[in-house]
């Protein structure tokens, strides 16, 4: 006779296996730190290359307006305005990223926690010896 609660601990892992499967292993084989510092180095390493391409395009179009302000000394300032512009905007783009990577790691946990609960549920048939 089949044990319908086994069977159905046993699809519900084959389910959470195939659908979550990656979910599954970054989050039981990394750290917290590691599985959010990821995504947020990767992601200040594209606004900063981003950055410094918008900024050689704007540079390019802008020759007269650097000129005149390295004529009129005030490159350090210019210097300071691009500098805080880079500031604010790795800024955002990280609270951002980190906003979406911790919720992330939350769910993949929750995922992560149902399925070694249903591995629990499972090997506790087994061991009281329930046939399926």
């Amino acid at each position: 006779m089949l044990n319908q609660e086994k069977i159905y601990l046993m699809s519900r892992l084959a389910m959470l296996e195939k659908e979550k499967g990656k979910q599954l292993r970054g989050v039981r084989e990394s750290f917290r730190s590691d599985y959010i510092g990821i995504p947020l180095l990767k992601n200040a390493l594209r606004v900063t290359v981003i950055f410094l391409m918008i900024l050689c395009v704007w540079s390019a179009g802008s020759v007269d307006f650097i000129l005149m302000v390295t004529a009129q000394g005030q490159l350090k300032l210019l210097g300071i305005g691009i500098l805080t512009a880079y500031l604010m905007l790795l800024l955002v783009a990280m609270v951002i990223t980190f906003l979406c990577a911790s919720s992330r790691y939350y769910r993949d946990l929750r995922y992560a926690r149902e399925y070694e609960e249903l591995l629990k549920d499972l090997q506790a048939m087994e061991e009281t010896g329930c046939m399926g």
